[in-house]
């Protein structure tokens, strides 16, 4: 996949591989560094085993995770990632969280389809759980200055290269029993 930026090289970082008889076994462990946009994901792990090299379909589950990641002034923690290779051109994300905003944030099972010139489009829904409006104010206009509570709920998520992300519909409601002010 091309990218407008480029990354530059692990930090820090270990991995192993071993194989045979059509089978392929990695792990990695690495820290990544971009400089435009500016991100930096610490702590990413992925456990790979493909047991059958020619069909990748026939692949258990497989697992990648982050410690934490920083764009900006945002910050996601503990991100665990559950998916199948289901051919050489795509992985069915059977589910992925992370620590953000406050709160959590779940993507429900989604497929990424790599097509020759690029990622195709996708569509999922994402659940929200208690994310911090306090915490959200700072990616609204500045009319907003300050806000108190959280918000749970799901609402859908598009993204394709010509629309980049697209939130679509859905509910977010207050938490109850907590006072909210914006």
């Amino acid at each position: 996949m091309r990218g407008d930026a480029p990354v530059a090289p692990a930090t820090a970082g270990s991995g192993s591989a071993r194989g045979g008889e059509g089978r392929a076994d990695l792990a990695v462990n690495a820290t990544l560094q971009r400089a435009t946009p500016p991100l930096q994901v610490e702590g990413i792990a992925l456990a790979l085993t493909l047991p059958n090299l020619r069909d990748p379909a026939d692949s258990p589950l497989q697992r990648a995770s982050f410690a934490t990641a920083r764009i900006g002034d945002i910050t996601a923690a503990n991100a665990d990632i559950g998916f199948r290779i289901r051919g050489f051109r795509e992985v069915h994300i059977e589910g992925a969280q992370v620590d953000l905003l406050g709160g959590r944030v779940r993507a429900e099972p989604f497929a990424l389809r790599i097509a020759p010139a690029g990622l195709e489009p996708l569509a999922t829904t994402v659940r929200l759980d208690q994310i911090a409006l306090g915490a959200v104010i700072g990616l609204l206009p500045e009319s907003v200055s300050a806000a108190t509570g959280s918000v749970s709920g799901a609402v859908g998520v598009q993204w394709s290269r010509e629309q980049s992300l697209t939130i679509g519909r859905g509910s977010l409601t207050l938490t109850p029993n907590e006072s909210s002010q914006m």
